[in-house]
């Protein structure tokens, strides 16, 4: 088939490379032919010269026929193996991926196979069938390196069995996540064979994603170096240097200086393990136990393990530690987000056109390719806004922005329009009239181009406290022009941005959106078209994850869906791939803090000077091309007033526990830092680091570590406090409640569940406030979609306020049904004889209903301007361990206080707590 169909087919097995190369073109062949499920390819078999697999098995597979042969294999080669295949990517990926794949990709695209370095360093072999050649045998180093040729076909891979040998054999990896899932940043696997007197007779030492092409190759030199030597320190260091310019990442290879140190730490681990026991293996330094140097496997580390106290506040069902509402749905896969709504007759399904080019002036745009092609539909742009509409994607309270590029692009990702076959559209651009783009802050300082502040922040921000000069200058230490910085993190949402617009009659558009906020996108939709916002209907029945990522940029793609579907009167749907959201939709601000700190021998700081600047892209606003974060400048501003404390810890030789409790604010400081302290009563800052330092046992903790790291050369401990003062503030929130005849009830609000567990506690809020002498079951309570017709004015859903306000806004409501209710439930209760069951709630409903009571009630919650501020506090410590030769850490403990008041749902609230995303790397 493959001769037939020649470059335009290809053999799959699990197709699971499509995960990590999405734009790689020849990946896309017109024909996939799946092997993965003929009996034929999935073969596995004893020889013997040791195992014997298909290359279509599934790596699962071979992870399972390794550990069944290990049990008999005195080597432990087949075990070790296992072990380290068992952190190849996730099970799922695992289940589905084959072995002969993963080396495929090693071979065609370079990919950092763990497996391919894994199979070299056991020695491994494959078998290749050509229709020219027929079957041929080489080493998988060997396979890896050749060129591919898009005809052979891996057939099987051949492990050789160890047993009767007396060979020493490990592998290794460091990646940003030690336990899998991630493409390692070296991974190595190392076989020595030795004689009867400890020499090296014969040894394998492959490297594997060090940046190197082939990406996994031996170090033959060495190899060739150690053959009949007893390792000693001597060796072991010449081995090392040796290694240094024999294994070498190629020019531009990200983090070259790291890759290159674990390459000689990972060989310095494997070969201090044969060393003699009477040896010394670093001058100066005693010899270390296989357990001291690290080189305990990675899976060694303990299951992780947590347990959560709290202090009961049961008010009826608020209170309870419910599970999630829809939990189950969500797990199952069955709770409809917008991508799942099935697609309307004539659907059409747009791809955004943006720009590629950093900044450059539009001449054209060039569409004969694209709508030449099959599907294509029109291309939508700027120039289709209606006749009184404006070229706006989002209109809110905090920002606006364009909706398309009119005559000039100004960041990667910055859309053009719709189309779609979006990939065919040819845009001519002009970079030279319009200068050279502005890549990083320090640019953009040099040549002045700074944004203003916007007016917004400029009304709570207090840029200045006491006479900083004045304070200065009575320090009797300074640290003058010091930097920190911090990255850049992307949202990963499970729930890439989408939205869906349908036509309704009378000029009217239905909009479904994955958005924090659907006021906003009736809004931003009204303002683009020139429609009156009751023709605009905005329904969000439930975000697929956030993180400030739905916040701004998701109105611009429900705006530009909508406005496709106005010019083409038919239903389009908008769905983001990951690639394009990630390009478009930003991600955290990454910052930087030029600082001058004063301060005192004991850790008292005097004065503090900071220029702190934000790489807030092209636009001074929430949006491009770097939209809020979760916390947003919360999370940079503790991390870098941590990051003083530290420094100025180090200086004086203080725990930087220490010198931050001796900087703690006092309530009168606080007072003059916020405005929403609260008094004494409402400053628990101090109580909550008092019960951290209590329950942590962190001074008791610190002088363990001390000890510890005395007694260990290669593996070092710290522990790390700190405390976050966060300022949130309450918003408008509309509620509303409607009782069913049968006693079921329905529940309407303002705020969108994004998985924050909104729902859930909207119920319990509801379950208590019906319990007025009238009590429901709150599994009989069903909170509804957001919907701009029944519920408008529902603002933005953020700033971890939403739930709470949510909840009073249906507390109100059902009072207000409750006060209704009241008279003819006391006066059933009056008819009711000695003896009687007290009426029901279904027949409490029904007798109200027939009474022609209103079955509904709608209020909103508006905070008093007295409490409209107010301040989260909280505090934690962790204490890490580090692999000094490997950079690799594991956290040891993690101890959280977190004052959150009286809990609505701890299950919910101790969710939030904890877990964050991580740091954004470029290639």
């Amino acid at each position: 088939m493959l001769e037939r169909y020649q470059d335009t087919a290809r053999l799959v097995a699990g197709n699971t490379s499509t995960g990590i190369y999405k734009d790689d073109l020849q990946s896309s062949p017109e024909i996939f032919i799946e092997i993965g499920a003929v009996p034929e390819v999935l073969e596995e078999k004893a020889t013997e010269d040791g195992i014997e697999v298909s290359a279509a098995v599934k790596i699962s597979k071979l992870i399972a026929l390794l550990e069944a042969f290990g049990r008999s294999d005195s080597s432990g080669v087949y075990l070790k193996l296992a072990e380290h295949m068992r952190k190849v990517a996730t099970l799922h990926v695992r289940n589905a991926g084959s072995v002969g794949g993963n080396l495929i990709l090693a071979q065609k695209l370079g990919f950092d196979s763990d497996i391919a370095t894994l199979l070299v360093g056991a020695g491994a072999s494959v078998k290749v069938v050509t229709q020219k050649f027929g079957e041929s045998r080489q080493s998988v180093e060997d396979f890896v390196a050749a060129t591919w040729d898009g005809k052979s076909i891996l057939k099987s891979i051949c492990i050789p069995s160890y047993s009767k040998q007396d060979v020493r054999f490990d592998s290794y990896r460091a990646s940003p996540r030690p336990l899998g899932n991630a493409v390692a940043y070296v991974n190595a696997a190392f076989l020595v064979n030795l004689s009867g007197d400890g020499r090296v007779c014969e040894s394998r030492l492959a490297f594997g994603a060090f940046g190197g092409e082939p990406t996994c190759q031996r170090a033959t030199e060495v190899e060739r170096f150690l053959e009949g030597k007893v390792v000693d320190s001597g060796v072991m260091l010449e081995a090392i240097q040796l290694t240094k310019v024999s294994i070498v990442p190629k020019k531009g290879t990200s983090k070259a200086d790291y890759r290159s140190s674990l390459v000689a730490s990972f060989l310095f681990k494997f070969l201090s393990s044969l060393a003699a026991p009477s040896s010394s293996i670093v001058p100066e330094l005693p010899y270390i136990t296989q357990a001291q140097n690290g080189s305990t496997p990675r899976s060694s580390r303990k299951i992780m393990s947590g347990r959560q106290t709290l202090q009961e506040h049961l008010q009826g069902a608020v209170g309870q530690p419910m599970s999630k509402v829809m939990g189950e749905l969500q797990a199952s896969g069955e709770a409809i987000y917008v991508d799942d709504i099935p697609a309307p007759r004539d659907c059409v399904h747009a791809v955004y056109v943006y720009s590629t080019k950093a900044l450059a002036k539009i001449n054209g745009i060039r569409l004969e390719n694209a709508l030449a092609s099959p599907g294509a539909v029109s291309f939508v742009g700027v120039d289709d806004i209606p006749s009184g509409g404006q070229n706006m994607g989002l209109v809110s309270d905090l920002s606006q922005e364009k909706l398309f590029a009119e005559d000039k692009v100004e960041c990667v990702g910055h859309a053009v329009g719709l189309m779609a076959a979006a990939g065919k559209v040819v845009i001519d651009y002009d970079t030279e009239s319009v200068g050279s783009p502005v890549l990083t802050m320090e640019e953009a300082v040099a040549r002045g181009e700074l944004h203003e502040i916007p007016q917004f922040f400029k009304d709570v921000m207090k840029d200045k406290h006491g006479n900083v000069a004045e304070e200065m200058a009575k320090a009797s230490l300074k640290i003058e022009n010091a930097e920190v910085r911090t990255g850049s993190q992307y949202y990963f949402y499970m729930e890439p941005q989408t939205a869906l617009v349908v036509p309704d009659e009378d000029n009217c558009l239905v909009v479904y959106s994955s958005y924090q906020s659907p006021d906003f996108v009736q809004h931003s939709v009204s303002a683009c078209l020139g429609l009156p916002m009751h023709n605009v209907r905005v329904i969000t029945r439930r975000v697929g994850g956030g993180f400030g990522g739905k916040g701004t940029k998701a109105c611009l793609v429900a705006s530009a869906c909508a406005l496709a579907a106005y010019k083409l009167r038919r239903p389009v749907r908008l769905t983001l791939d990951r690639n394009t959201d990630m390009i478009m939709m930003g991600g955290r601000h990454p910052m930087k803090a030029v600082y001058d700190v004063g301060f005192e021998p004991d850790g008292k700081i005097n004065a503090l000077h900071a220029k702190i600047f934000i790489q807030g892209g092209w636009s001074p606003e929430f949006t491009p091309v770097m939209p809020m974060g979760d916390g947003h400048a919360h999370v940079q501003g503790c991390f870098f007033a941590d990051a003083v404390v530290e420094h100025v810890a180090a200086l004086t030789n203080l725990s930087s526990e220490l010198v931050m409790e001796r900087n703690l604010h006092s309530v009168e400081s606080a007072g003059a830092a916020y405005a929403a302290v609260g008094g004494e009563e409402g400053y628990t800052l101090p109580a909550v680091w008092s019960r951290l330092k209590d329950r942590a046992k962190v001074d008791e903790r610190l002088r363990e570590v001390e000890r510890y790291n005395a007694a260990n050369a290669w593996k070092k401990r710290g522990v790390a406090v700190s405390q976050s003062t966060y300022t949130v503030q309450q918003r408008y929130q509309p509620g509303r409640v409607s009782i069913m005849a049968d006693g079921s009830v329905v529940v309407e609000t303002g705020g969108v569940e994004i998985g924050q567990g909104l729902w859930t506690k909207v119920r319990q809020a509801v379950g208590e406030g019906l319990g007025g002498g009238i009590c429901v079951d709150v599994g009989r309570v069903r909170v509804v979609q957001a919907d701009t017709i029944s519920m408008p004015h529902g603002g933005w859903t953020g700033g971890s306020t939403t739930s709470e306000a949510s909840c009073e806004a249906v507390r109100k409501a059902c009072r207000v049904l409750v006060d209704r209710f009241k008279p003819i439930h006391e006066k059933r209760m009056a008819e009711c004889r000695d003896g009687e069951t007290v009426s029901s709630w279904e027949s409490l409903v029904l007798a109200a209903k027939n009474a022609r009571v209103e079955m509904a009630a709608q209020t909103a919650f508006v905070s008093s301007p007295e409490a409209l501020t107010y301040i989260n506090y909280g505090a934690a410590a962790s204490e890490v361990e580090i692999d000094v030769l490997t950079g690799e850490y594991e956290i040891l403990q993690t101890d959280i206080v977190y004052d959150c008041g009286k809990s609505i749902n701890p299950a919910v609230d101790i969710g939030k707590v904890t877990y964050f995303p991580e740091t954004i790397a470029s290639s």
